[in-house]
């Protein structure tokens, strides 16, 4: 009897601590880093027409807009190993976007921040040391310009990169990397009726950015 219940204890100990030993192997094999570089837009601008529904107008926007100036990027992450060649986790940062034009004409500098998933693979060894590992990202990127009538908001964000890094991702070792970047912004106008025939209208657009990408990183 006391036997049975000793056993009855230790399986309700196991159960009480699953949780904790499930969190211990969630941060277990974590790895941090931090990144910089610079962003160059590809392509030209491109515009398109949207027409109201509802009333007699038409609204030109950028379909495709380019920043005239590169983009600093900041970037740091946690990944997770899963297996000798595969890791997986969160990316976030800080875009500068510096002096470009609005729709009024006028320069300024804005920022976004972008939070990804993103995985990556170490795809062919370089040498005892160092691999070439390729990545992707998905995830959304936060902003908020409004310029009445105008508004921007953030949208889907894309990635894909290669990097030449330490086989273990060893702490206070530098890394390069390479990438290209597509995101979808969320456009809005804002038309407010002035005349007993029209109605107030939020036109709904898609604004698309396209990048190219250089880091000088760390490992933490």
């Amino acid at each position: 009897m006391w036997s049975f219940m000793r056993n009855i204890k230790i399986i309700l100990i196991l159960i009480l601590l699953s949780p904790l030993i499930a969190l211990g192997q969630l941060f277990k094999n974590l790895h941090y880093g931090v990144e910089a570089g610079i962003g160059i837009s590809a392509g030209p601008s491109t515009f398109a027409t949207k027409e109201s529904i509802i009333n007699p107008l038409s609204v030109q926007y950028y379909d495709y807009k380019r920043y005239r100036l590169p983009t600093l990027r900041t970037r740091a992450f946690v990944l997770k190993t899963i297996s000798a060649i595969t890791n997986i986790g969160l990316k976030t940062g800080v875009d500068i976007h510096y002096l470009e034009r609005n729709e009024h004409g006028q320069k300024e500098t804005s920022f976004s921040i972008p939070l990804q998933l993103i995985g990556e693979i170490k795809a062919v060894s370089i040498n005892k040391n160092k691999a070439l590992y390729t990545g992707i990202g998905l995830g959304y990127n936060f902003k908020n310009l409004n310029h009445f009538p105008y508004k921007e908001r953030g949208g889907l964000l894309i990635s894909a990169e290669i990097s030449i890094n330490q086989k273990s991702n060893k702490q206070n070792h530098f890394y390069y990397k390479a990438g290209f970047e597509y995101g979808e912004d969320s456009y809005c106008f804002y038309f407010i009726a002035d005349r007993d025939f029209e109605k107030d209208e939020i036109i709904k657009m898609k604004q698309r950015r396209k990048q190219v990408y250089v880091c000088l990183g760390i490992n933490l």
